[in-house]
């Protein structure tokens, strides 16, 4: 006896320490991105764990009616809560979702009183009746698992799965004996609830890997189409940090220039493009002015400059425009021209 106890105290304890193991990555997933489904699949967790220690007595007292409507109670509302978190992963609650709920907790109900009131679970019928709501909603798993994803999903393809695997479990034990073998084949089904929870878990970051990736398709994409029009553009436009490091170049520089961006992304201050180093021209703090800028060739051209320091994220950016005043005859009408290029350029 104290051998049977030790095996059923170690099953036992196995399987709710796995269900918890799950339901705590669940909590920290629900805790990162304060989705419903999570916690209420959370609590579906804590049920079935609940749910472990009635299945515990039961196996010490298989004949008591008391812990057999516990367990089973406790069973069919974990699943329903399973259920539920499903369904919101997909939507809200609403009153057509309501009613898929409400229809297994009358089905259940029914079939709890008619075991009380009129024929105690004592047959193989009986329990089959009295399983036939937990029926329902397992299919009712099956189909919202098969919902929550699409083609070759790993997650819905391991949550249907296991979900069928369950529903024919549950169908297959009250024709059983109670023998080694029943109790593996019972063992077995309480080890695929947390597998369940697992595949919860695993379209939550299927979901969260899928929105990052799609976020950095769109910067990627942005990123792209501000590059073309750096490229294009009329004017040069260059950014650089605090100390005048450049930070950005395109192909309007590098005609310009001659550099190409590996040669001065990182590597070149905005000093070294200009013949002579405008901050030795009395220019100071000015943010326009008409300066010489040289090409890699040594050719030497006369430039309207326009800067302005701009802050995100606590650090400093210089952002330059600019044209070239070369063929002009008075530079001051290019220094006009970029006034109105930065000016309506978005900030």
């Amino acid at each position: 006896m104290n051998t049977s106890l030790s095996y059923l105290l170690f099953a036992q304890g196995f399987i709710i320490f796995l269900i918890l193991m799950m339901v705590a990555g669940l909590w920290i997933n629900f805790l990162n991105s304060r989705k419903a489904y999570l916690a209420i699949a959370c609590a579906a967790g804590l049920v079935e764990s609940i749910r472990q220690i009635p299945d515990l007595m039961l196996s010490l007292y298989p004949d008591s009616i008391t812990y057999y409507f516990l367990s089973i109670t406790l069973q069919f509302s974990a699943l329903l809560v399973l259920l539920s978190s499903l369904i919101m992963m997909k939507s809200k609650l609403n009153s057509k979702n309501l009613w898929l709920i409400l229809l297994p907790i009358i089905c259940f109900l029914s079939s709890v009183a008619y075991q009380v009131l009129v024929e105690p679970p004592a047959s193989v019928a009986s329990w089959y009746l009295l399983s036939i709501s937990i029926y329902i909603v397992l299919s009712m798993i099956i189909w919202h698992a098969w919902q929550i994803g699409t083609g070759l999903s790993p997650a819905r393809i391991f949550l249907v799965a296991t979900s069928m695997a369950l529903l024919a479990i549950r169908i297959a034990l009250p024709a059983m004996q109670l023998d080694e073998l029943f109790y593996l084949t019972y063992y077995a089904a309480s080890l695929i609830f947390p597998l369940m929870l697992a595949a919860i878990n695993l379209a939550e970051v299927e979901y969260t890997n899928k929105t990052v990736q799609l976020l950095l398709a769109d910067r990627t994409q942005s990123e792209k189409d501000l590059q073309f029009i750096l490229d294009h553009s009329l004017d040069v436009i260059l950014m650089a940090d605090k100390i005048g490091l450049i930070l950005t170049w395109n192909k309007r520089a590098e005609a310009k220039f001659g550099y190409t961006a590996s040669q001065t992304i990182g590597k070149m201050h905005m000093d070294e493009l200009f013949a002579v180093n405008y901050w030795q021209k009395n220019i100071k703090d000015s943010e326009e002015f008409i300066s010489k800028m040289a090409h890699t060739q040594g050719n030497i051209f006369a430039v309207a400059v326009r800067t302005k320091t701009v802050i995100h994220n606590q650090k400093y950016y210089n952002i330059y425009v600019l044209r070239d005043a070369s063929d002009l005859e008075n530079p001051n009408s290019a220094m006009s021209s970029t006034k109105e290029t930065l000016s309506t350029s978005p900030s």
